[in-house]
């Protein structure tokens, strides 16, 4: 069972990123945000009987999160609408490094060899993402594309909220808080859209796409739930790095789907990749 819910898993979130960028083009970042977490919310409902809540200490630090995650996946969505999905979904592994860096600032994590070795890594990789005369033409190039600004920006917020959920979700159930989060997410991008009366683009985008917004949101709650299952058998340590693998399928299926040119950047994956997997050991 553990196994299958790794891979699970590691096909959901590979899916996910064609399908929302299918659900994102031609439409704002920010309904389709709301689609993604409120269709999530709904869908994890079901599984929350029987969840004994100790407190209600959690939702402050909750919600301060779920406010850095409403931008960060807006940032995200616009993203993948935007630019390839070859280009910018290994950029999203940059969320390991900020989280690491965070961890050695705020929670005295150690830079042994090791990890450095796995940061000289993910810049190397990166510069095979739009090769140029040099290591740091290539990044440049890179940093240069508004799609991969977009990531970059949504993998550090990410990597915030990340390090605000250590510390909030310790006496809480992880389904639970994730319900929180989504439901959070959902209600502050509505209350967003709703002073800028934006409520028909959002009836709009559903009424257009339902089959592939329900599938965002099916998408959203299950991957995680397969990790819920898979962390009864496995360590996170181990978890974590396995998922990674998510990001070469996205590229060989951006290859397939979109027709994207996918030589260097599913190389730029790899190293990308492993230089994740080097900071999670």
């Amino acid at each position: 069972m553990t196994t299958l819910a790794l891979i699970g898993r590691i096909i959901l979130l590979g899916l996910e990123r064609i399908i929302v960028k299918k659900l994102g083009k031609d439409n704002s970042s920010i309904e389709v945000t709301i689609l993604f977490f409120g269709i999530g919310a709904i869908c994890l409902l079901p599984f929350l009987t029987g969840i004994e809540v100790k407190n209600l200490n959690f939702l402050l630090k909750a919600l301060i999160s779920s406010t850095i995650y409403s931008v960060t996946f807006v940032l995200y969505v616009k993203a993948l609408s935007e630019g390839d999905i070859s280009l910018v979904t290994p950029v999203a592994s940059f969320n390991v490094l900020f989280l690491f860096l965070l961890s050695v600032i705020f929670l005295d994590e150690r830079l042994t060899l090791i990890k450095s070795l796995g940061i000289i890594l993910i810049f190397y990789g990166s510069s095979y993402l739009k090769p140029g005369a040099n290591l740091f033409q290539s990044i440049k190039a890179v940093l240069k594309e508004k799609p991969c600004q977009y990531m970059l920006i949504s993998s550090l917020l990410l990597a915030i909220g990340r390090v605000i959920d250590k510390a909030s979700s310790k006496d809480v159930s992880a389904l639970l808080y994730s319900f929180v989060i989504y439901s959070f997410i959902t209600l502050i991008l509505l209350v967003y859209i709703f002073v800028k009366k934006r409520w028909n683009n959002l009836i709009r985008l559903f009424l257009a796409k339902p089959g592939i917004a329900i599938i965002s949101g099916g998408i959203n709650a299950f991957s995680y739930l397969f990790l819920l299952i898979a962390l009864k058998g496995i360590e996170v340590s181990v978890a974590e790095p396995l998922t990674l693998l998510s990001t070469l399928l996205a590229v060989i299926l951006g290859k397939y789907i979109f027709k994207e040119k996918i030589q260097q950047r599913f190389i730029a994956a790899v190293i990308i990749m492993v230089g994740a997997w080097l900071l999670l050991l």
